[in-house]
């Protein structure tokens, strides 16, 4: 996947026309995840993270209005696991780290020259640098096992301030799995948790300053 994403990234910049408008920015923010599973064994509540990281603006001047954007994000997720079993609660705090690449289209109305609104949307490919499994809630017995990346899509809106800040909030889609159970579980209190597979989606609020 790694591969397939910079030779995306390289094609999307080469075939942008040679008047077209590149802008570069830091964006920054925080994220509230949520983890999903498929079974009732475990659950999760939101937790906050952060993120931060290069992006790259490009103004398509015979779309007016119509652009993309590329960036490389580095995410960090906030996760807290909750199972109750035979009358027991376990639980659990953790996080997760991604290298994100989203690659979003946008479409922008300015209202002034110093003011405008947009929105967005786009996939997003992650990869994970944080290598250690999730050990779950139970007893630290099974290991989810994190995926080396994963496949989301992005849908946000904002607004624009004098061409140098954007204000925005985005809702980032878990379409795969980040992980699920490696281990062969035998004992009754695990079989939940077999087959189960984890996802998690993110409600992000974000700055960027362009330069």
């Amino acid at each position: 996947m790694k591969k397939l994403v910079v030779v995306l990234m390289m094609a999307l910049l080469m075939i942008s026309p040679a008047n077209a408008q590149v802008r570069l920015g830091i964006k920054g923010g925080m994220n509230l995840s949520k983890l999903t599973f498929d079974k009732d064994v475990v659950s999760s509540n939101n937790r906050a993270g952060f993120f931060v990281g290069p992006i790259f603006y490009v103004d398509l001047p015979f779309l007016p209005g119509f652009g993309f954007d590329l960036a490389a994000i580095y995410d960090r997720k906030g996760t807290t696991m909750t199972a109750v079993i035979d009358d027991q609660k376990y639980e659990k705090k953790g996080y997760v780290q991604f290298l994100d690449v989203p690659i979003d289209v946008n479409y922008k109305i300015s209202f002034s020259r110093g003011f405008a609104i947009y929105g967005s949307t786009g996939p997003q490919f992650s990869f994970n640098l944080k290598q250690d499994d999730f050990k779950t809630i139970v007893d630290q017995r099974a290991n989810y096992k994190i995926k080396d990346s994963n496949f989301s899509w992005n849908v946000g809106f904002g607004m624009e301030i004098i061409r140098h800040f954007r204000l925005g909030y985005n809702y980032n889609i878990a379409l795969g799995d980040w992980a699920e159970v490696k281990e062969d579980l035998t004992e009754t209190v695990y079989q939940g948790l077999k087959n189960d597979k984890m996802k998690g989606s993110s409600h992000q609020v974000y700055l960027v300053y362009i330069f």
